[in-house]
């Protein structure tokens, strides 16, 4: 049988669900099965357009973007994706590449004087 697994969890991520799929791949394939895998590193190659519910999620992803259909009735948002330009949903995707995802942690980090703000600890006073 020919079994394709999705999923956002893979090397370079060492965790529980990678040892897993990994396990599951090589006794699938031990028994004569034809896995293939479809991992991050393979997204950007698949541009896909996203149907789903309007929820937590998806709702901060896609928002209103043309990337992708939230609907309460998800035959409708799939439905409503398939019209989607292919095109669109990639350059949304690049919006959260590595790099993209870099670029706003460390427009999140601040500047941090360990010695002033231990002095003002120890002093009482709010850093």
């Amino acid at each position: 049988m020919k079994i394709l697994i999705v999923t956002d969890a893979w090397e370079p991520q060492v965790n529980g669900v990678v040892r897993t799929l990994k396990s599951t791949r090589r006794e699938l394939q031990k028994m004569g099965h034809e896995v293939e895998l479809l991992t991050p590193l393979e997204f950007r190659t698949v541009p896909c357009p996203v149907a789903a519910y309007p929820v937590t999620g998806p709702v901060d992803v896609i928002g209103d973007s043309p990337a992708g259909a939230l609907d309460e009735d998800l035959r409708a948002a799939a439905m409503r994706a398939l019209m989607i330009d292919r095109s669109a949903a990639r350059r949304h995707a690049e919006l959260f590449s590595w790099e993209a995802c870099t670029r706003q942690f460390l427009g999140h980090l601040h500047p941090f004087d360990v010695y002033t703000n231990a002095q003002a600890s120890v002093d009482g006073q709010a850093p």
